[in-house]
Formats: C-alpha cells, structure tokens, sequence
C-alpha cells in the first residue's frame, strides 16, 4: 500500500496526454464503455502511447475501477514500447521494490536521455535525489543499456 501512495503522490504532476482511440481529439477515452475497450484494445495491440493512457486511467480510476498493479504493468509494457512518460512511471513504481534503486535509475537514466524535455528534467531530478553511488549508477547504466535493446527491438 506504501509504494501505491508513494506512486500516486509521484504520478499526479506526469503530463498525462489523453489518447483518443476513436480518433476524436475532442473526446476523451473515458467518455464510454466503448472507448475503453477501444484505448484496451490499442494497448493489447502494443501502441505505447494507449499503453500509457491505460495505465494511467486504472491508476487513478478513470473510466475503469482502480487497479495500481495493473497500471504499474501497462507502464512498464508502455516504457518497454519506448514511452518516455511511462519510463518515469516505471523507474518511480520500481523505487518502492526490494533493491528497486538500480531498476528505477536505469529508467530514469532512459528518461533523462530521451526527447522529452519534462521527462528529461523530472528524470535528472529523480536521479540527483537517490544519490547514487559510482558503482550504483554503473550499474544503472548497465542495465538502462538492457533495457534500450528490448526498447529497440519492440520499436521494429
């Protein structure tokens, strides 16, 4: 339960960019049943973005019960999709794990060398605040390594 409010306190300034399954840029995903099960359906099919709208919905119950370990996996598939908002999703929920520092700093270690500038920022910040040891963030370092090449091999 700890992690779950440590993740919500986290989470709630991400920029959260809704996906419009339908195409609608005006409606938002939550407005029906349907459109759920259409964002669902975009982020069985792998879209990282929808993966990371779902997430975020089943994290604060938007449109679907609440279920922070089901949004926890969806970021993590959408981080794995190359999303770089769920990548700090990912690193954040991985801090609250038995020896989760190394997990969460390679995320934030992706995050910091991504295109987003808010990501980058939020990622750097995360990174300066667990004030990692040399042979920490060479571990990081190796395993954000890792986890770039399954990046890349989902983005084929």
């Amino acid at each position: 339960m700890r992690w779950l409010v440590i993740f919500l306190m986290l989470c709630a300034g991400c920029s959260r960019q809704p996906v419009t399954p339908a195409g609608d840029a005006q409606k938002h995903a939550s407005d029906s049943i349907a459109s759920i099960e259409d964002l669902r359906q975009l982020a069985e099919e792998g879209k990282a973005a929808s993966q990371r709208e779902l997430a975020g919905r089943l994290l604060f119950g938007e449109g679907v019960p609440a279920d922070p370990e089901a949004a926890v996996t969806w970021a993590r598939k959408a981080a794995l999709n190359g999303d770089e908002t769920a990548s700090l999703w990912t690193g954040r929920a991985a801090l609250e794990k038995p020896g989760g520092r190394i997990e969460a700093s390679a995320w934030f270690l992706i995050g910091k060398a991504g295109g987003n500038a808010a990501v980058r920022q939020d990622a750097a910040g995360e990174i300066e605040a667990l004030q990692l040891s040399e042979e920490e963030l060479a571990l990081a370092s190796t395993r954000a390594e890792e986890l770039k090449k399954t990046i890349l091999t989902n983005s084929k």
